[in-house]
């Protein structure tokens, strides 16, 4: 009971979402259980997410916050849905002190407010915030196979104040299957 309680006081979270197949956000299974569960226990002063998708990899650029940012809907072979449905919050200000939070640890990315939003960022968050309440953003990551690379930019992320000061929730998002 500890744990729980602990895990709503704090300011900022860092968490893992399997995000399977965007067919999921019309399905009731476990895992949209889990999502719309995990949703309700966030915290009231939760003021943003930021996503780690496996499915963005190119320049690293900041996505999201902005009028026109969109869904992507980055699949085929799945029911038909509308995925321009879920309009996040305007944010501009928040993409903007991120960028700043991941420069001043040594993470220089391209400021994309407009960018699209792939289904490893909004299919597990629309089953946790159906009706999107907090501005939401993806950190595409540059893609590199050294891994080197990888655990030096957890190390610069771990003191990040995008977590720690901003109230922000990061979330690494890919399959567990």
């Amino acid at each position: 009971m500890h744990e729980r309680s602990s895990f709503r006081k704090r300011k900022g979270r860092v968490l893992f979402i399997s995000h399977g197949s965007p067919g999921y956000v019309m399905e009731t299974n476990p895992a949209v259980q889990f999502w719309e569960t995990l949703g309700r226990r966030m915290p009231p002063s939760l003021e943003a997410v930021i996503v780690i998708s496996a499915h963005a990899q190119g320049r690293a650029t900041l996505r999201g916050g902005g009028r026109r940012s969109t869904l992507l809907c980055d699949f085929s072979g799945f029911p038909l849905f509308d995925c321009k449905t879920w309009t996040l919050p305007v944010a501009y200000e928040q993409h903007a002190q991120i960028v700043s939070a991941l420069e001043a640890v040594g993470l220089r990315v391209e400021p994309d407010p407009e960018g699209p939003l792939d289904h490893g960022v909004w299919v597990p968050l629309r089953a946790m915030w159906p009706a999107p309440v907090l501005p939401v953003f993806s950190l595409v990551l540059p893609e590199d196979p050294d891994l080197d690379h990888w655990w030096q930019m957890g190390e610069r992320l771990a003191p990040c104040s995008i977590v720690r000061i901003s109230g922000s929730a990061v979330a690494g998002s890919c399959t567990t299957s």
